[in-house]
């Protein structure tokens, strides 16, 4: 098992109990063979509540991808772990109060020894657009729409988006815009690299190898226009024709 607790600095100022219990409040109310089993809950004090979870011992996807990444192929694993993540985002966004989890990354995403995806990372998750949750910048600006890094609210959406990019950490086996470079061929600074990214004018790219089914779902995914791309719904069947 594996259990998590907050910080002992962070137990005496309300705002991070309120968080925490907020989190724990959202995460027994969630179920699905591809989200992290929340084991049980402990507590010695209101401010020291103990999440009780699953252990894994593959860890997490990005570890994975960064040793044994150029081993894994399409056809044999990726396929099945980017379906099992969509399933997970798929059932977030249809609860009756839909869920944004607001930080799908690769480092979230843990792994069964059978190879099997499990998301995790409900830290900034948010319940209602309305949450002040919805109304700040996520955790993980390489990950984040467009209309995100311009300051709007996070929605579903928003978690589309950051599928996409997450569909180009599976491919690469590398961080999202690694190759980003300017017209004279120097890398982009991270803050350069956001700016294109609230312009448009960017997006991380996938490899020479990857997919076309694939290549052209991350595009959908990461559309400019947030009413252009897909919901979980219409991406999970795309990835299961």
């Amino acid at each position: 098992i594996v259990v998590k607790r907050l910080l002992k600095s962070k137990r005496s100022h309300v705002f991070h109990v309120h968080e925490f219990v907020y989190q724990l409040q959202l995460r027994v109310t969630l179920s699905h063979p591809n989200i992290v089993t929340l084991v049980g809950v402990a507590w010695n004090s209101v401010a020291d509540v103990m999440l009780i979870m699953e252990h894994y011992p593959l860890g997490d996807l990005l570890s994975y991808l960064t040793h044994y990444g150029e081993y894994l192929t399409w056809e044999r694993s990726k396929y099945r772990l980017a379906v099992s993540i969509a399933r997970a985002l798929t059932y977030l966004h249809s609860q009756p109060t839909p869920v944004a989890h607001r930080d799908i990354r690769a480092s979230n995403v843990l792994l069964t020894e059978t190879m099997g995806a499990k998301l995790t990372g409900f830290d900034s998750s948010c319940l209602d657009e309305q949450s002040h949750r919805c109304h700040v910048a996520g955790p993980s600006p390489f990950w984040s729409a467009p209309e995100v890094l311009c300051g709007r609210p996070y929605t579903a959406k928003a978690d589309v988006f950051a599928f996409g990019v997450l569909l180009t950490e599976l491919d690469t086996a590398t961080a999202p815009f690694h190759d980003a470079v300017s017209p004279a061929g120097t890398k982009l600074k991270p803050i350069q690299v956001l700016n294109e990214v609230m312009q448009g004018t960017l997006r991380p790219s996938f490899s020479a190898h990857c997919p076309r089914r694939i290549r052209m779902i991350g595009v959908g995914c990461y559309q400019h226009d947030a009413n252009r791309r897909p919901t979980a719904d219409q991406l999970l069947r795309l990835l299961e024709v």
